[in-house]
């Protein structure tokens, strides 16, 4: 990743695997403060043992439910500062033929990937 990010405070949903992890490891190779945002503790500090010496922080919190969100962001600003890059990357890739679509998953899929990025965002964005 290019530029210094030193002083900013960046929240990373999805944080504990894959895509997440690799880019709270980027964000924080450039300095970024880190709080790491997952439904696993275990998977969130096996990824921040990874981030060098950047100040960094593990929260636990399911992006479909707001107070959890809401919890969370507040945690994550209590450890380390107000939030001044939020990266919505909490996913869920589960799928099926269209006919075969259920209604659990079918809002399991908007409530995390839709939902979960509209409670992220406005909880970070004041």
């Amino acid at each position: 990743m290019a530029g210094d990010l030193t002083g900013l405070h960046a929240l990373v949903t999805g944080a504990g695997r894959g895509i997440g992890s690799a880019i709270a490891q980027a964000l924080a190779g450039a300095g970024a403060d880190i709080s790491l945002l997952g439904r696993s503790r275990a998977d969130l500090e096996r990824v921040a043992a990874t981030l060098g010496e950047v100040r960094r922080s593990c929260q636990v919190a399911d992006v479909s439910d707001a107070d959890s969100v809401r919890a969370a962001v507040a945690a994550a600003g209590a450890a380390l500062g107000p939030l001044t890059v939020l990266v919505n990357n909490a996913g869920q890739a589960q799928s099926a033929k269209f006919a075969d679509t259920s209604d659990a998953l079918w809002n399991s899929l908007l409530a995390v990937n839709l939902t979960g990025t509209f409670f992220c965002m406005r909880e970070c964005l004041p």
